[in-house]
């Protein structure tokens, strides 16, 4: 059976929380997760996923601090926004957890974070990348490795787009009033 080593790029929310949890409960081979902006601010979706990974004692899971905006501004959304309105402040409906056990977290420094998270990549191989937020740490990665990303990551998930329904992000769609694109694309 081949190895497998995941790693879960996410902007911990309520809905990437329960995926996670999920996965680990399930077995998934879970290695790191990275975090980024998104539902809500770095810092609370970096703190949100080590406070989860403590509670439910997934101690050997490393969180690693991502990208704090896009490579572009957003066309639709202003910078920084979030959706605090819905998930609460914190990106999980305000529920306070009980601060991590463990000092899982990792905190590259921004401007040479492509370089961390693409050798983290290459020292893990293969590697199934999954994105449950905004694709910015993936997308930082294949600019810096370029096309040789292929021999290092085998397989890429991302939860993203809005096909046949409305999406939540971008411009009105005149019938319905309602976003075209979907905030994780």
């Amino acid at each position: 059976m081949l190895e497998r080593n995941v790693i879960l790029d996410c902007d911990t929310g309520e809905d990437d929380a329960l995926a996670f949890l999920v996965a680990l409960q399930k077995g998934l081979p879970l290695r790191y997760i990275v975090t980024s902006h998104g539902n809500t601010t770095i810092e609370h979706a970096t703190d949100n996923t080590s406070r989860i990974l403590s509670y439910t004692d997934y101690l050997k899971v490393k969180v690693i601090k991502g990208s704090r905006r896009s490579l572009e501004t957003h066309l639709h959304k202003p910078e920084g926004e979030n959706a605090s309105d819905f998930i609460g402040s914190n990106g999980l409906c305000d529920l306070e957890l009980p601060p991590s056990k463990v000092k899982n977290i990792i905190e590259p420094d921004e401007k040479d974070f492509p370089e961390f998270l693409s050798e983290l990549i290459k020292g893990e191989v293969p590697v199934d990348y999954i994105v449950t937020g905004p694709s910015t740490n993936l997308a930082k990665a294949c600019l810096y490795l370029k096309h040789s990303i292929r021999d290092y990551i085998r397989n890429v998930y991302i939860m993203g787009g809005a096909v046949y329904t409305p999406g939540n992000s971008g411009p009105a769609n005149p019938e319905t009033g309602k976003g075209f694109a979907e905030f994780n694309f």
